[in-house]
């Protein structure tokens, strides 16, 4: 009887185990979906006057596919953002975010925006940016794709990758500001954020997906 009890136990920790990794990958899946709500075909219209303040947080996570895990999880890998987001002309915008690590000012990053009539957002990581290089915050000295590599010692492929950068899509409904990027990665080095350094490597693909979660400050 024992020996069933702690078969019965073993069994039972292990579906808990893959149940909550199912959970955490279909929690990344769903960002996915979000957006379809707002596509060209809808009817409704977004108006707003510019210049607006917008305030949230932009999240990194990522799962390890062939390992069943989450590597970076979405509720703690983090950063405070606001933003003001500004028409230049037409359906074209200026967004520019300031991100923190708690009080700390890590990046200033200004995003040329295109947003359609119904709400619908793209956009792609500009080639430079102003970060904290450890005193003051100065021009960026890596590439995104290489800064990417630096950190999570991965590479990175897939439809969120175009040009060398990261393709934004997402869209803004006159309260909520949403946009993200997912993409694929293989780990070749150990990286610099402790959720990437190991050891060991992480074994096979990892699924990354980046995003803007903003609201309008009233």
């Amino acid at each position: 009887m024992k020996k069933l009890f702690y078969l019965l136990t073993s069994v039972a920790l292990v579906l808990a185990t893959i149940i909550a990794c199912e959970k955490s990958a279909i929690e990344i899946e769903d960002l996915q979906t979000i957006q379809d709500e707002f596509s060209e075909t809808s009817n409704k219209k977004v108006v707003f006057e510019s210049p607006i303040e917008l305030y949230g947080e932009t999240h990194f996570p990522s799962y390890a596919v062939k390992e069943h895990r989450v590597v970076s999880p979405y509720e703690d890998n983090k950063l405070t953002c606001t933003a003001i987001l500004t028409k230049v002309k037409g359906q074209h915008y200026e967004l520019v975010t300031e991100e923190y690590f708690g009080t700390l000012l890590y990046r200033n990053v200004t995003f040329d925006v295109k947003i359609t009539p119904s709400g619908v957002v793209s956009f792609y990581w500009p080639e430079t940016w102003l970060e904290f290089d450890g005193t003051e915050l100065a021009p960026n000295t890596m590439n995104l794709l290489e800064q990417f590599n630096f950190h999570t010692g991965c590479v990175a492929s897939g439809p969120g990758i175009n040009k060398g950068t990261w393709n934004y899509k997402g869209y803004f409904d006159g309260t909520t500001f949403y946009a993200k990027t997912h993409f694929m990665g293989k780990q070749v080095i150990p990286g610099f954020i402790d959720y990437y350094a190991g050891p060991p490597l992480i074994d096979g693909p990892i699924r990354f997906e980046f995003s803007f979660e903003l609201e309008v400050v009233e």
